[in-house]
């Protein structure tokens, strides 16, 4: 999976579909990568992480979900969510998926609040403060690409269960993580243009395509 670049320019429009290629063009000046987090996919996504792993805490949530999302990203130009990472002391968070564990109604509106609640259920264990997370259902696979399935899965594969320590200092060696924190800081952006390695081939190709498009890629 690692060995190969896949990348072709993500869809635009209003229909969510697989991959396809768009027309090249050139970018203006350089602006911040922003996208739409899809809300929906989050919450499957959850699910899904919950299925697979039974009890799961939001600390292996959020990594799992970085690494899919930079390993999509690094692949086919586009994250599996869209959520934007925010670099915590306790390595890289993504917003809107820490903000659907928590169930955090000054950022969450009611119906998603509803759904949260209908499709996982929330507890902390004895042994520590972190969230986690059980399915009251299946995940909904017709929200994900083919793509979006494979990433998801395999970042639960390696690091559902990979111990705390190792998966912890594994984040916080993160390339996109350490340019931005300072130790005592409550958050700094971890932005998209350092998440995408540098040493993809296609790296100037996908910066230039998102920093134009990104808001209005469908996830």
């Amino acid at each position: 999976m690692e060995g190969r670049i896949a990348y072709k320019k993500p869809t635009i429009g209003f229909m969510r579909g697989r991959e396809q290629p768009r027309v090249p063009h050139r970018t203006a000046a350089p602006t911040p990568i922003r996208f739409r987090p899809n809300t929906g996919k989050i919450l499957e996504g959850l699910v899904l992480v919950a299925n697979e792993l039974p009890g799961v805490d939001v600390f292996h949530i959020c990594k799992i979900f970085y690494f899919a999302d930079k390993k999509h990203l690094n692949m086919y130009g586009r994250p599996i969510f869209g959520d934007q990472y925010f670099a915590l002391k306790q390595g890289p968070v993504p917003s809107t998926a820490y903000d659907m564990v928590e169930r955090d109604e000054k950022n969450l509106y009611g119906d998603l609040l509803v759904q949260l609640s209908e499709g996982l259920s929330f507890y902390k264990a004895e042994t520590d403060d972190y969230l986690r997370l059980k399915a009251k259902r299946s995940p909904d696979m017709e929200v994900f690409s083919e793509s979006d399935v494979e990433y998801l899965k395999d970042s639960i594969a390696r690091y559902g269960n990979m111990d705390f320590d190792t998966l912890w200092n594994l984040a916080h060696a993160e390339p996109a993580y350490t340019a931005v924190y300072k130790e005592g800081q409550k958050r700094a952006p971890m932005e998209y243009e350092m998440i995408l390695n540098p040493q993809n081939p296609h790296y100037d190709e996908i910066l230039n395509d998102l920093r134009e498009n990104a808001k209005i890629i469908l996830l």
